[in-house]
Parts: structure tokens; C-alpha cells; sequence
């Protein structure tokens, strides 16, 4: 027998447009990847509704972690479920800014990657653009190069 006064979850409805965003203050501040990790699944939701400060909350935690690509990695993860012209130009900067080495390969093929699955003409722009950089290795534009030419 359920007691009146429970309120079953999955009965519970919440509004992602109007939620406030002071308890993602708390889960920031705990820094562990699993609180960034669930500030970024609530953030997602967010932005996809139209929430209008979620993006830029997901780019500010960017910019906070650029320097450990672990946690840029749970965030692009994020980034990745956006269609957003902000987002290729984010995935974009990111090939741009973070250099090939052992340790970074994975984070950036994620990063290529994600350009590839977005695929909407902003991305294949971004794609070409990418192609003229001599920054870019060889191996990433080849697989660019793949990509563009079965579009």
C-alpha cells in the first residue's frame, strides 16, 4: 500500500526550461568526473529545449578544464549530442588548439569524430577548413578527406 503523501517518480514531471540551476553549484564544486559527468547530462537536456544559458554553461566548463583532457573529453561527450553551429566551431577550435601526441589522440578522434556524426553542412565546412591547416596531421586529413569525399 503506497502512503498518500509520496510522490512516485515516475509521476513527477519537471519543467528543463524552468529548472534552476543553483544545485549544479554543488555538483561543481565537488569537481570529481562523475559530478561534472552528471552537471553535463543535465545540461544537455537543457540546451536541446532551448534553455538559453546551458550552452554556454558547457562551454564554460571548457574553458575551466581545457588543460585536463579527461574532463574535456566527458564534456565534448556532451557537446557531441548538440546540433549546434556553436558546437562545430567549438569541435573545430578544439582540432585546432590541442596538438597530436600519444596522449592526446584519443580526445582528438573523439573530437573528429563528433564532427563527422553532427554532418550538417556547417560541420562539412568545418571539416574543409580544417583540411587547410597545417596543424592538422596527416592521418586526421586523410580520414577528412575520406569523410568529404562519401558525402
Amino acid at each position: 500500500m503506497s502512503n498518500p503523501k509520496s510522490i512516485s517518480t515516475r509521476s513527477l514531471e519537471l519543467d528543463i526550461k524552468s529548472l534552476p540551476l543553483d544545485f549544479l553549484r554543488e555538483l561543481f564544486s565537488n569537481e570529481t568526473p562523475a559530478s561534472l559527468r552528471s552537471i553535463c547530462i543535465t545540461l544537455v537536456p537543457m540546451a536541446n529545449a532551448g534553455r538559453s544559458d546551458a550552452l554556454p554553461m558547457l562551454f564554460g566548463l571548457a574553458y575551466l578544464n581545457r588543460n585536463d583532457l579527461g574532463r574535456m573529453l566527458i564534456i565534448a561527450q556532451s557537446l557531441r549530442l548538440l546540433n549546434h553551429p556553436e558546437v562545430v566551431l567549438f569541435l573545430q577550435s578544439e582540432m585546432l588548439r590541442v596538438p597530436s601526441t600519444p596522449a592526446s589522440r584519443t580526445y582528438l578522434r573523439f573530437i573528429l569524430d563528433s564532427l563527422f556524426q553532427i554532418d550538417t553542412e556547417s560541420s562539412r565546412k568545418a571539416l574543409r577548413e580544417l583540411l587547410s591547416e597545417k596543424r592538422i596531421g596527416i592521418k586526421y586529413r586523410k580520414q577528412i578527406e575520406d569523410f568529404l569525399y562519401s558525402c
